[in-house]
């Protein structure tokens, strides 16, 4: 059976974020799943992890500060929230 890769997007207590994400990094290595990338943006208390949604799934399982899963989403909704909006358009 194949594991289709996909984005997964989770929710974590905020501030937790980094913390978070190093925990899942040391699990998803030890374990050896197969984990592509683990993003932290600017949105506070939430992650997203790039991987097999099995192996993701195993991964963030009982993980301290992880809350939940809220799903799946694109390359283009996640591009957003890597480029940084300019200030003066930020204040329209």
């Amino acid at each position: 059976m194949l594991n289709k890769v996909a984005i997964h997007c989770y929710k974590v207590k905020k501030g937790q974020e980094m913390n978070t994400a190093q925990a899942i990094a040391q699990r998803a290595n030890i374990s050896n799943y197969d984990i592509k990338a683990i993003v932290v943006t600017e949105i506070s208390g939430y992650i997203f992890i790039e991987g097999s949604s099995r192996d993701v799934n195993k991964c963030t399982e009982g993980m301290q500060y992880v809350r939940q899963l809220l799903g799946q989403v694109t390359i283009d909704e996640l591009e957003r929230q890597l480029i940084p909006t300019p200030v003066i358009t930020g204040l329209k």
